[in-house]
């Protein structure tokens, strides 16, 4: 007995990602159970390398399987309709028709069943209390695969970014596909399909089984009406996800004008649509929208373009020619290719220039402070200051124009497109450095001048930056010169160095004195103060002033002054001064004594300060 196998096609025309006469390739195979041709047979029936069907034959009866899910008679050819969910800005149309809004910021699962999950997150943009879809996030449970469509029509399969073509992609149960207008998600089931599409600002679930299951479980695109807290997905909200924002109403959004627009959905040009999808949610959703934020981005386009694509993809075919009398662009996803990072959004700057922005919630403290970025921070010997990239562009300035003093000290941008700016001990970049009695200050700016030509709003930019360092003063820095022990270690928080002071017997400052030895009258001892910490190219050591008490509070008691505004004083004549004010140490001497009157204790208290280099000459001068 011969088996024939009849493969029908029957003009099938579908959208980009689904079945196409064109590109479709189907592969039957049969698997024969028993040696003789009287047993069942199973054909196989796969698109694209992925199967999705089977079919159980009898070889002794014919049998005929219609691939489509479309009926054919003698007049006409009848298709049963897809069931359609959009997502648009904030709100969800479910497969019935019926809708809801989120307002706030966290991930709900949008559709699921045993076999996949659809999640969509939203976030705010240009406004705090306005609230659009985000990104979409697809788990296909069975083989743990999780793939992410974002802004900029980004796709990453399991955490990886993936270029996808025209030319479907299958992953394990799945196609993938890519064009200009958005990408497609087919996800192959057991029973159904389930199809995904994103093109940045909506996303729209078509499930193609013939008749809704019952059993689904509770998901906005089977329920809109559904409890959101039930559905909230824990593994992509946030903390604080929750929290909802208000702001001052938009004085420039003509409301009126918006419905007038919005209710184009009921004119003409959409009236073959009207029996196929109610165009009652997408208007409502368009108002919601534009009645409270403004009209740019392609949004008076987009609530339009969900509702000709809902339309389409319920009856297989795609209604574009309301964009023309619109006014509306050809179908194309919006900042595709164009990524931004988590705390920024894809739109239109100046000049209609696709750019990252900043999100509302993320820049309200550094647009109500007035700043582009964050405070600088001053550390051991160095300081930086980091700007948002986002408040940049929204300026009108690229980072890599802009410099510190010495231009040829750039910014380096990350991988959250902050900018950060630096100097060091080891380059300085133009920083000026002064100084007073209580503070050192270290002074630089963020420059540049745009070369954009197409952002130009701005021709220069500058943003200063200082460091204050307050002045160490060594009120008590004190030791017992006879018998106590000869240095103490003393750490700035300023500028995080150390400062040791050490009383040696000889000049070259290898004979500590020690605690159990004396310390003879006229014997001329040698104090030294030595930093670590510090940059001599920035800064010297200055000694201000040296005194002995004869006890241990510097100010109580008998005093005699060895060193005076950085000089040896004229009470002692046995007092040098060595390079005092030349580098981050400096040293002096003196012949031992001791006060009269009955006390041979003397102790030795110390002021010392730093001396910016670039600001003056630091070398005490007697007057």
């Amino acid at each position: 007995m011969d088996l024939v196998l009849l493969v029908v096609m029957m003009g099938v025309s579908l959208l980009p990602g689904f079945l196409s006469a064109e590109s479709v390739t189907l592969t039957c195979s049969i698997n024969f159970y028993g040696k003789e041709y009287t047993e069942v047979h199973t054909i196989t029936n796969k698109v694209n390398g992925q199967q999705v069907d089977t079919l159980l034959v009898n070889p002794n009866e014919g049998a005929f399987h219609d691939l489509s899910r479309c009926r054919h008679s003698s007049k006409h050819t009848t298709c049963p309709p897809n069931y359609v969910c959009t997502v648009t800005g904030s709100t969800i149309i479910d497969y019935s028709g019926n809708s809801t809004s989120v307002e706030d910021r966290c991930a709900y699962t949008l559709y699921t069943n045993s076999s996949v999950q659809v999640v969509g997150l939203f976030k705010e943009r240009r406004r705090k209390d306005v609230i659009f879809l985000n990104s979409v996030i697809i788990k296909v449970l069975d083989s743990e695969t999780v793939i992410q469509l974002g802004p900029g029509v980004k796709v990453l399969v399991n955490n990886t970014v993936m270029n996808i073509t025209s030319v479907s992609e299958g992953y394990e149960g799945l196609d993938l596909y890519q064009d200009q207008t958005g990408v497609t998600v087919n996800i192959y089931l057991s029973d159904y399909n389930l199809t995904v599409f994103f093109n940045g600002d909506t996303a729209q679930i078509v499930q193609t089984q013939q008749e809704m299951m019952t059993d689904s479980p509770v998901s906005l695109c089977v329920d809109s009406n559904v409890t959101l807290s039930a559905i909230k997905s824990a593994d992509y909200s946030f903390e604080g996800c929750e929290v909802q924002y208000s702001e001052p109403d938009d004085e420039s959004i003509n409301c009126t004008t918006v419905t007038e627009h919005c209710q184009a959905l009921n004119g003409p040009d959409f009236s073959d649509c009207h029996s196929i999808v109610d165009p009652a949610p997408y208007i409502a959703a368009c108002n919601s929208t534009l009645c409270h934020y403004p009209d740019v981005d392609g949004l008076r386009c987009e609530f339009l373009g969900a509702y000709s694509h809902a339309c389409g993809l319920r009856q297989n075919s795609m209604l574009d020619d309301w964009r023309m009398e619109a006014d509306c662009p050809p179908r194309q996803a919006f900042c595709n290719d164009t990524q931004c990072v988590d705390h920024e959004f894809c739109a239109e700057g100046i000049n209609e220039q696709i750019m990252c922005f900043c999100r509302a919630i993320f820049a309200s403290d550094y647009r109500s402070n007035n700043t582009l970025g964050d405070t600088e921070v001053c550390m051991d010997n160095s300081a930086s200051v980091t700007l948002v990239g986002c408040l940049l562009e929204e300026k009108g300035f690229r980072y890599t124009d802009l410099h510190l003093n010495n231009d040829s000290c750039r910014g380096h941008r990350d991988m959250d497109h902050m900018v950060t700016f630096n100097f060091s001990d080891s380059n300085l970049c133009g920083t000026v450095v002064t100084a007073n009695d209580s503070v050192v200050l270290y002074k630089n700016a963020v420059t540049g001048i745009n070369t954009s030509e197409i952002v130009a709003n701005f021709d220069e930019f500058h943003v200063n930056f200082s460091c204050y360092y307050y002045q160490p003063e060594l009120q008590s820095m004190t030791f017992r010169i006879k018998d106590n022990a000869v240095f103490q270690q003393v750490v700035s928080e300023s500028w995080n160095y150390t400062l040791k002071m050490t009383a040696y017997k000889d000049a070259q400052h290898r004979q500590p004195i020690m605690s159990d030895k004396d310390v003879q009258l006229n014997e001329r001892i040698w104090v030294e103060f030595m930093t670590y910490g510090l940059d001599d190219n920035l800064v010297s050591l200055v000694t201000n002033s040296c005194w002995a008490t004869n006890g241990s509070s510097p100010n109580e008691g008998l005093r005699y002054d060895l060193v005076y505004d950085g000089c040896p004083s004229t009470m002692e004549p046995s007092v040098k001064v060595m390079k005092n004010g030349v580098g981050v140490s400096n040293s002096f001497s003196f012949n031992m004594f001791h006060f009269t009157g009955g006390s041979y204790e003397v102790y030795l208290h110390c002021k010392v300060q730093l001396c910016p280099n670039q600001s003056q000459d630091c070398q005490p001068i007697r007057t």
